[in-house]
């Protein structure tokens, strides 16, 4: 994970502007309060050293928010994100819905994981993964880490999973994710290798024929995972 506090203001509000045009929601967090609210980036203005809000919701976090006139803004899409705080400048209405004008900050914390949109799994979050070789029994393993094209797990040593090497298919590989959702499906091995302690045999292998459904499963799942680490580590 790479670390750094932007202050450049020509590189916050390019980053703000990424955030942007992704249309991603963003979680408002106000003082004295854990409640996580939503909003969304309307438009940057780094002419006028501020940036335009929606209005944050639930309502309540609208009412706190005018109170409060402060809040720390948390944004975060596959596997980047940033934080700040800033102040309320002043309040809109158009069409019945409120907007902000809040003070672009003098400082981001912006955090990016390298290893594109991959999270691991860890020990709290134990997911077993049954693989079924051609008319043989499932073999059970462990999830290692996971993203929405591909999967690293560890099978005990056989001689089956001693045998596998890049390009092979494994026609039947099912995991269940913590949500209780399943994904099943075949995978073709890109590398087996043996784990430290010659125990195991550690795979990476990609997806084959996953259903748009089973794609966007994934995709809500490593978000959740990946956004609860970045929030974690942006605290510490």
């Amino acid at each position: 994970m790479q670390f750094e506090n932007v202050t450049i203001r020509s590189r916050q509000v390019a980053l703000l502007k990424r955030f942007k045009d992704h249309f991603v929601t963003i979680s408002v967090v106000l003082p004295d309060s854990q409640v996580e609210y939503t909003s969304a980036i309307l438009s940057i203005r780094p002419d006028q050293d501020c940036l335009i809000l929606d209005e944050l919701k639930p309502e309540e976090g609208h009412h706190r928010f005018l109170e409060t006139k402060e809040c720390t803004i948390e944004i975060y899409y596959k596997g980047e994100g940033i934080r700040f705080t800033s102040q309320l400048l002043s309040k809109g209405m158009k069409d019945d819905i409120a907007y902000y004008k809040i003070e672009l900050p003098r400082s981001i914390h912006h955090y990016l994981q390298r290893t594109s949109y991959r999270v691991p799994i860890t020990l709290t979050e134990k997911m077993p993964i049954y693989v079924r070789p051609m008319d043989q029994d499932s073999v059970e393993g462990e999830v290692i880490d996971l993203s929405s094209g591909g999967i690293g797990f560890r099978l005990p040593r056989t001689p089956w999973t001693e045998a596998l090497k890049q390009g092979d298919q494994i026609p039947s590989c099912r995991f269940v994710l913590n949500t209780g959702e399943a994904i099943s499906c075949p995978v073709q091995i890109r590398f087996a290798s043996r784990s430290k302690d010659k125990k195991y045999m550690r795979i990476g292998a990609r997806f084959v024929d996953l259903d748009r459904a089973q794609i966007k499963m994934l995709e809500r799942y490593i978000v959740t995972l990946d956004r609860e680490r970045l929030k974690t580590i942006s605290r510490l």
